[in-house]
């Protein structure tokens, strides 16, 4: 599924006549074929991480067939990945009291060895395997968890991630850093976003891939230090922010999720303790001479209700400019709205976070607004702004 977050956001033909600002409003204002996120309900935008789509494959359970060193008393299922291009034969396995609670995924079931073996309650580090497409092969990194499985074998749900290419450093400089980590500290592990209103993803594979993915960039970052080349260090940690977006709005009493919100709470708390964790990991510098500072760019809220539609950071806020008039959409044959912007009929519009931009005669291609009515214009949605109330 594509995902068009922040579209019209990524300038990559910036030139030297124009001014940086007015090449961006350039693109954001061009038309559908750059700005293609119309938000018309939150569902449109942030609150569109709760729906983010995932593919569930299904495998019988069945005694184990075809095994050269195939352990006694295991049941066999296969792990499908790459739309049906790679399959994983596994077993589950008993402990020491007689009760399934293990899993092993093999490459082959002639291997003597598996690929790993997790159990209920752990997550693995970032296990490389191939990834095959129609045309190519790679070799990708990925966290497995067990997100259930019944003692007497009868059933297990597993969890994989999204896949890193272990062979892509094309955002280390120098190359040479990269090797240099992986061999040392391990395999970047993937994060997850998926869960918002599913608890058990949240807890099991948002959470515990979090936790290790903050351990690696600590243990890799204090590697580094360690090697004594550095005299700066920039570190960025997007747990807090992620999590947040994904589930903070759910820490506030909603009658879609019961009690639950007590749960998310936890949820939260345990994010920043984490992170507390994180920057402990640091603090050992201190008696080295370096100074720590810890800063944020932002902050996120918790809202009560569902707020009006401006200000979401993910596509084109239509919601509130719409209303008082500043934003129209084109409409189908039977006067339904389309989620493309009317610009000959648009005079501003707000594309992610705090930002409105004019529809500008001279400057954008679909400009309405004379220069000198720009002035006024800006001093009327102000004012539209102040005035608004909702309901």
């Amino acid at each position: 599924a594509s995902n068009d977050s922040g579209a019209g956001c990524i300038i990559t033909d910036l030139g030297e006549k124009k001014k940086d600002a007015d090449l961006i409003v350039d693109k954001l204002l061009e038309g559908s074929k750059t700005v293609r996120n119309i938000m018309l309900t939150h569902e449109d935008g942030e609150l569109s991480i709760d729906k983010i789509p995932f593919d569930v494959v299904n495998s019988p359970l069945k005694e184990p067939a075809g095994w050269e060193n195939a352990p006694e008393d295991t049941r066999e299922f296969t792990l499908i990945t790459s739309g049906g291009f790679v399959r994983r034969p596994a077993l589950i396995m008993k402990n020491e009291k007689g009760e399934y609670d293990r899993v092993a995924i093999y490459k082959t079931k002639k291997d003597a060895e598996p690929l790993l073996v997790i159990k209920k309650g752990e997550m693995s580090p970032a296990i490389p395997d191939e990834i095959k497409t129609e045309d190519k092969t790679l070799i990708g990194a990925r966290l497995f968890t067990i997100l259930d499985i019944a003692p007497d074998g009868s059933k297990v749900r597993m969890w994989m991630s999204n896949a890193y290419d272990v062979n892509n450093d094309s955002v280390w400089h120098p190359k040479s850093i990269y090797k240099d980590v992986i061999e040392n500290v391990g395999y970047i592990p993937p994060f997850s976003q998926c869960g918002g209103k599913n608890i058990d993803l949240v807890e099991k594979c948002q959470m515990r891939s979090w936790t290790l993915y903050t351990q690696w960039q600590a243990d890799a970052l204090n590697y580094l230090i360690k090697q004594g080349k550095y005299d700066v260090v920039f570190s960025q940690m997007h747990n807090v922010d992620a999590l947040g977006h994904s589930f903070w709005y759910l820490a506030k009493n909603r009658t879609d999720i019961g009690n639950d919100e007590k749960l998310y709470q936890q949820f939260v708390e345990s994010v920043y303790i984490d992170t507390d964790k994180y920057l402990g990991q640091f603090l050992h510098l201190l008696d080295e001479g370096w100074t720590i500072l810890i800063v944020s760019d932002h902050a996120l809220i918790c809202s009560q209700e569902e707020p009006p539609l401006l200000g979401d950071a993910f596509g084109v806020n239509v919601g509130i400019l719409e209303e008082l008039g500043y934003t129209t959409l084109k409409k189908d044959k039977e006067g339904n709205k389309l989620k493309e912007i009317d610009w000959e009929k648009t005079t501003a519009v707000a594309p992610r976070g705090g930002h409105i931009y004019i529809n500008l005669k001279g400057r954008n291609k679909t400009g309405t607004v004379e220069p000198n009515d720009k002035e006024q214009l800006e001093k009327k949605i102000i004012d539209d702004l102040y005035s608004y109330r909702d309901p």
